[in-house]
């Protein structure tokens, strides 16, 4: 076998096989971290169950981790797995093994993307083979660029990896600074990643309640999310309004620092969950907000992937 693919977030992890080198992704199966000590163990499993657990039997390997890479040990950030990639390879016989951040893997897919993959929010143009931007909510917060680069005539992609997340939180508004001023009460330190996130959500809903002297209700970011979607609570409403509006701001701000013409694209599995809600939210105003640099970025189409694997797709393409 040509490689084995993962996707391994703070919750779940995803794996699938491919034959060669761009081909179609097949065998795709999913797994919940909370099952598994560490990482070895479902890699494993999988293998067995593909009847491809003895050792050499896949030549290749490309994990994107939600972690920061940067040498042979591998701590994940949002789940208890580490691993040392060295290891890895001597394990599972593996020639060769890609680990790469997660959003570098979602970097490496856009050029893979169809039209059917995306959806459009609001205006704009991609202008080709120019930079990209991925940035999305899920467990966590990530982000990365991607960089054309011109070789003998022919352009190939550079991934840049970040761990903007976990960058400051900056408010915009008397509410938002109000939201900042209660967190401080509990936390030395807001990241981005405190509110976008899908525990953000909730962290949104709860500070507010706290602010305005309403009990706080023991609601999840999906009950949360599902109360905003119906219009049943107010407060579930704004929340939701706000997380949009941040999270395009945030997506406003680093479209700046990448000059990404080549396109924003909204990554992460909440944004599709409150699809209808996200349509007509403040995400594409706020995106475009940028002052004397409101006409750069309205100028910028920003789309969001529905692809269901679209990090198993950047994980293959990372080997070519």
């Amino acid at each position: 076998m040509y490689a084995i693919l993962g996707d391994i977030g703070g919750t779940n992890t995803r794996l699938a096989m491919a034959d060669a080198p761009n081909a179609a992704l097949h065998n795709i199966q999913y797994f919940e971290n909370k099952d598994f000590k560490n990482l070895d163990q479902i890699i494993a499993e999988y293998l067995d169950r593909s009847q491809l657990s003895q050792q050499g039997a896949v030549q290749n390997a490309a994990l994107a981790v939600a972690a920061p890479i940067k040498r042979d040990q591998v701590n994940l950030t949002n789940v208890g797995f580490n691993f040392s990639q060295q290891d890895y390879i001597k394990q599972f016989g593996f020639k060769r093994l890609n680990v790469i951040n997660d959003f570098t893997a979602l970097a490496y897919c856009l050029p893979h993307m169809q039209q059917e993959d995306l959806i459009k929010i609001g205006g704009g143009e991609i202008e080709k083979n120019a930079n990209k931007l991925v940035i999305g909510p899920g467990t966590g917060m990530g982000m990365a660029a991607l960089i054309p680069c011109l070789r003998d005539d022919v352009v190939h992609w550079h991934p840049i990896p970040s761990e903007a997340g976990h960058s400051t939180f900056s408010p915009n508004s008397e509410r938002e600074f109000a939201l900042l001023t209660m967190l401080k009460k509990h936390y030395y330190r807001i990241s981005i990643e405190r509110l976008i996130s899908g525990i953000g959500i909730k962290t949104i809903y709860d500070t507010l309640a706290e602010i305005d002297g309403i009990a706080i209700k023991n609601f999840s970011p999906a009950d949360i999310s599902n109360l905003a979607l119906a219009g049943e609570d107010l407060l579930a409403v704004e929340s939701l309004n706000l997380f949009c509006s941040i999270l395009g701001r945030v997506a406003g701000d680093h479209c700046l620092h990448f000059s990404a013409f080549g396109g924003v694209y909204i990554a992460g599995g909440i944004i599709p969950k409150i699809l209808p809600f996200f349509l007509k939210s403040d995400f594409r105003k706020v995106f475009e907000n940028k002052g004397r640099m409101a006409e750069f970025t309205g100028s910028i189409a920003t789309q969001l992937i529905i692809h269901k694997t679209p990090a198993l797709v950047g994980a293959l393409a990372s080997l070519d």
